[in-house]
């Protein structure tokens, strides 16, 4: 679960498969037969295939190949076409960040015959991953004792949409009819943050989530100053504003929270223009 990194397909995922064998050349007027129609890869042993039946080249023609991964998602409403890919109707992203689906599909994968070896399926992320950093904003160690980030929501995230390409690339892939807000926590528990070190880490884990219109999305970050000598600011629910318009398929965003302190107390001594009189009295000697 989580996004995918790397380059290396995860070897323990399963991806669906479709395949089309037509005995003309692919375009995009053509209707060809359904050879594989949603079925299930995974690695057996050291080759990927289906672990039930065994599918095999015809022996005329040639086959056109549309992929999505992981198969999982296959319980929503996942079709396929040889001239336009994969469509998904009502996928839901999760706002569980360990149970998180990196949802990917490619390119239709044209008149393929088997003097090309294996089919290859170049997978591509067609959802947006969003990742959240913490720093100081500068050494505060001589000022702070510690920070602690205590709470990181993300509000009213949409969680429910379509998914379908025009053509047959997954450039030309759009979402649509979203639905379903949901919150991101992002902490499950407190965070330290090095008061002496200005180099950001990751907080919690990333989210994947759907493709959106994100202008004015909120954010809500809890945290905790102790300065030295006990005294401590608790600032719960501190509301900002996500500085990104949309959230784009395939795209990693990363957002850094710079924790600062408030305005420098500085002092303007002053002294009265003169001494006041009091009242004096003689003093007799003699």
């Amino acid at each position: 679960y989580g996004p995918m990194t790397g380059a290396a397909y995860n070897t323990a995922e399963h991806f669906g498969a479709y395949a089309f064998h037509d005995t003309d050349a692919w375009s995009e007027s053509y209707t060809p037969a359904t050879y594989m129609d949603n079925v299930d890869i995974s690695l057996v042993g050291e080759q990927w295939k289906n672990k039930d039946r065994s599918y095999h080249w015809p022996k005329t023609g040639q086959l056109s190949f549309v992929c999505y991964s992981p198969f999982e998602v296959s319980a929503t409403d996942v079709s396929a076409t040889a001239t336009k890919g994969v469509k998904i109707d009502g996928f839901t992203a999760t706002n569980n960040l360990a149970q998180q689906v990196d949802l990917m599909t490619m390119d239709v994968l044209k008149d393929q015959t088997s003097t090309g070896g294996k089919v290859e399926a170049a997978f591509k992320h067609i959802l947006s991953q969003i990742v959240f950093t913490v720093a100081p904003k500068a050494d505060l160690s001589a000022s702070v004792q510690s920070i602690t980030l205590d709470g990181l929501v993300l509000k009213a995230v949409d969680t429910k949409a379509n998914y379908a390409q025009t053509d047959a690339t997954v450039a030309s892939g759009a979402w649509s009819n979203h639905s379903e807000d949901l919150d991101y926590t992002f902490l499950t528990a407190a965070q330290d943050v090095e008061v002496d070190n200005i180099t950001a880490v990751n907080v919690g884990n990333a989210a994947i989530v759907i493709p959106q219109t994100c202008a004015g999305y909120k954010l809500l970050v809890s945290y905790t100053i102790t300065y030295h000598g006990g005294a401590k600011d608790v600032m719960e629910d501190v509301e900002v504003t996500i500085a990104t318009d949309e959230w784009e398929k395939g795209l990693k965003y990363v957002y850094n929270i710079q924790i600062g302190l408030g305005d420098e107390i500085i002092f303007s001594p002053s002294i009265p223009a003169d001494w006041d009189a009091g009242t004096g009295a003689d003093i007799s000697i003699g």
